[in-house]
């Protein structure tokens, strides 16, 4: 893992390549809650914060038209997997939003006990990114208080 640390007065912003499975998934560890922006987003990921990771509420607003690709992803995972997200909407968990336009950004905000993690970078939300084995990313992080 290739990292890089900068200080911004008592903020230190560090930087990190994505190269591998753990690289993806250090960057959530211990914390509970995550708002996001992502232009794609893996259903089966988002299951994985809730039962793997024990997060409580994860909102995302992912890019614009993917609402039918989202669908197609739903249905290749089965009813299963439909039917868990559904739940944790109607519970209040989970929130998938889609704006008018196309935002194409990744961020994320992590939370836990009032400590917050933010990263911003290439990787999008999804199983792909997290695997590293077809791609690259790079993001940049801050934990702040």
């Amino acid at each position: 893992m290739a990292q890089v640390a900068f200080a911004i007065g008592s903020c230190q912003l560090l930087s990190r390549v994505l190269a591998r499975r753990q690289d993806f998934d250090s960057l959530f560890e211990g914390y509970n809650r995550l708002q996001a922006i992502s232009y794609v987003v893996s259903p089966d990921l988002l299951l994985h914060f809730f039962e793997k990771r024990g997060f409580s509420e994860v909102e995302v607003v992912v890019g614009e038209n993917l609402t039918q690709q989202y669908r197609q992803a739903l249905s290749q995972k089965g009813r299963q997997v439909t039917e868990a997200l559904a739940e944790l909407v109607e519970q209040g968990k989970l929130k998938i939003l889609v704006p008018k336009r196309t935002i194409h950004s990744k961020l994320y905000i992590l939370q836990r006990d009032g400590l917050y993690r933010v990263i911003q970078g290439s990787a999008n939300l999804t199983e792909t990114a997290r695997q590293a084995t077809n791609q690259v990313n790079y993001v940049w992080y801050a934990d702040l208080a």
